[in-house]
């Protein structure tokens, strides 16, 4: 029987890959950018699409600083206010 809800989880990954090649689409880089804006090799790349739950904070922090994402962006990615819990 299929699924009818995500989970939590689900739900913040299909949100952060959905911002992230969006940034990606209205900067015009290709998928091989992000690669490159996250120093990583392409088969780990790979991985950590199939896998997001694998990425390092540092990666993602390069993804975001390549694609010029502000602090609020970041916040509101996540699902929070600056400096508030998530609610």
């Amino acid at each position: 029987m299929p699924k009818l809800r995500m989970n939590e989880n689900e739900t913040g990954n299909r949100a952060l890959i959905g911002f992230i090649k969006s940034g990606m689409y209205r900067k015009g880089k290709p998928e091989i950018d992000a690669r490159l804006l996250m120093g990583v090799s392409e088969s780990t790349y790979y991985k950590r699409k199939r896998s997001p739950d694998d990425i390092t904070l540092g990666q993602l922090r390069k993804i975001f600083s390549g694609l010029g994402a502000t602090n609020n962006l970041i916040f509101e990615v996540f699902g929070r206010a600056e400096g508030g819990n998530k609610s």
